[in-house]
């Protein structure tokens, strides 16, 4: 079957609501000609029977028994995909309602290589933090794409002959997409849409975690900062990231500090944009899946 968007959605984890509502999430959109590929990275049985039991043409279930690692799947899903356009989506995110519809719009009507957007900051089941803060524009310069970070990754939407051309380097276990963007960067046509078109969840503070993750973003800056915005340039920022470790470390022992950071990744919204997000997260959790 041969659909104008695939949903490439890579999961690994234990069965749990987080991933339920991401799969019922693709079920509620506006736009109904998209197909759904779920991509087993290691997942436990009760995980892949929970999604086979989903009675649609349009979902596909793959599972080779390995675990291969974020990249490795990102390239075979793209390999796999049949349709036009490509969608990012990961196990514990959610979909607006309305994003493939308006992304398809945008990517179409701006003849762009990708597009991306804002998004909502989730905290544990659906607790609503905010806008996750972020940059609100596609990034224009060398700096930009490398130290602010380009896109919130699972947000994005791209033409599926891009992610063919362009592969994840399958080496990184973290930091791949940041890698892309850098690597493509001068080629890449990019837009990014103001509206929040994906609830993005955040997990409790892991100070294990942090430190893989900053080590990774420290050695991508370390191979490409000299060329992209100087050596004196590049030394201060591997600075600042070991001070940002330092901070995050001390924070994710403290209860209050940890939450405080986490919160910090929120941006407030007003009451009207507060009653759309919760009203449509409620729609989605009660949105019928077939076979479940």
């Amino acid at each position: 079957m041969v659909s104008l968007v695939t949903v490439g959605l890579p999961f690994t984890g234990s069965p749990n609501g987080s991933l339920e509502l991401a799969v019922r999430s693709v079920f509620a959109q506006d736009l109904y000609d998209w197909r759904l590929l779920l991509v087993s990275d290691g997942a436990p049985e009760a995980v892949l029977s929970r999604l086979s039991a989903i009675a649609d043409e349009r979902v596909t279930v793959i599972h080779d028994g390995e675990r291969r690692g974020l990249a490795s799947r990102l390239n075979q899903i793209a390999r796999m995909c049949d349709s036009q356009y490509l969608a990012r989506m990961d196990d514990d995110d959610v979909m607006s309602r309305s994003r493939l519809s308006q992304q398809l719009h945008a990517i179409q009507s701006r003849n762009v290589d990708i597009v991306a957007s804002r998004a909502y900051a989730l905290k544990g089941e659906t607790e609503l933090l905010g806008l996750f803060r972020e940059p609100t524009t596609a990034p224009l310069s060398d700096s930009d794409f490398l130290q602010k970070g380009a896109f919130t990754h699972p947000s994005v939407m791209g033409t599926a002959e891009w992610f063919k051309q362009h592969p994840y380097d399958e080496a990184l276990l973290r930091g791949e997409d940041k890698d892309l963007w850098i690597r493509t960067r001068s080629e890449l046509s990019a837009a990014k849409l103001a509206e929040p078109l994906l609830y993005y969840r955040l997990g409790r503070l892991d100070a294990t975690k942090q430190r893989r993750d900053a080590a990774v973003d420290r050695r991508l800056v370390a191979r490409y900062g000299p060329e992209m915005i100087g050596v004196s340039r590049t030394k201060k920022y591997l600075i600042k990231s070991r001070f940002r470790q330092f901070v995050f470390g001390v924070a994710a022992r403290l209860p209050r500090a940890s939450e405080m950071v986490l919160r910090s990744k929120a941006e407030p919204m007003d009451d009207q944009r507060v009653r759309h997000a919760m009203q449509e997260l409620e729609e989605i959790k009660k949105t019928v899946v077939p076979g479940w």
